[in-house]
């Protein structure tokens, strides 16, 4: 893993650590945790005549966007995250260009751990990944959280995080999944991903913005206790 600025410059790397240190989890992850945060909050800098730091914009950033998609394992979400980053970046009145950034769950399990998923792994999954997307939308930018969200807890999560967030449903058929998945040597997925086809069935069932406005509605009150 390798996380680099718009010049392509490293800021850090990971990819010197081999998989059985990270699956033995011989590493410290709080120390990458930390590299991953640093690496993100970089200052909009330039220097005077002077040569000394000069800001060049107004340090008034409007907070980015988040959006949040749900669907099933081998569903094409990936392919629509692609798609969602190439869009023209916003731009806001100093001319600045904020791009898109999507925040994939199993590329930071793969980092963290070196393999597909690890049910131990799962909460420093999701501290990196709840500090990279507030990093980034402090920053401005628009974020896309690449999961496939079909339970109401996983929804209620990212509602927590922001109320105000939008998602898009990929839906594709239970079977089209099933077959991605063996074609592409992942049959271990067909139990995964029966799985959460019973947990979107039931969330489609019941609707995903009767859903969705009902957990803002609990959160609201959570919130003023």
């Amino acid at each position: 893993m390798c996380v680099a600025n718009r010049n392509g410059q490293s800021l850090i790397d990971t990819t010197y650590i081999n998989r059985r240190q990270r699956r033995d989890r011989g590493i410290d992850q709080t120390a990458i945790l930390k590299q991953v945060v640093e690496a993100l909050k970089i200052e909009l800098k330039d220097k005077d005549k002077d040569n000394n730091p000069r800001t060049l914009c107004p340090l008034t950033i409007k907070r980015g966007k988040l959006k949040f998609l749900i669907g099933l394992p081998r569903s094409g979400k990936s392919t629509y995250a692609t798609h969602w980053m190439r869009t023209p970046s916003r731009v806001d009145e100093h001319g600045i260009a904020y791009p898109r950034v999507v925040v994939a769950g199993d590329d930071i399990r793969l980092a963290v751990t070196g393999i597909r998923y690890n049910r131990r792994a799962e909460p420093t999954v999701f501290l990196v990944k709840d500090y990279m997307t507030e990093t980034l939308l402090s920053r401005g930018h628009d974020v896309l959280l690449d999961e496939t969200n079909t339970s109401v807890e996983s929804i209620k999560r990212i509602l927590r995080f922001d109320i105000n967030a939008n998602y898009r449903l990929i839906d594709t058929p239970l079977s089209v999944c099933l077959q991605r998945a063996v074609d592409t040597g992942q049959d271990d997925l067909e139990e995964p991903i029966k799985k959460m086809w019973y947990n979107l069935q039931q969330l489609l069932s019941y609707g995903i913005d009767r859903t969705i406005n009902k957990l803002k509605k609990e959160i609201m009150e959570e919130r003023g206790k």
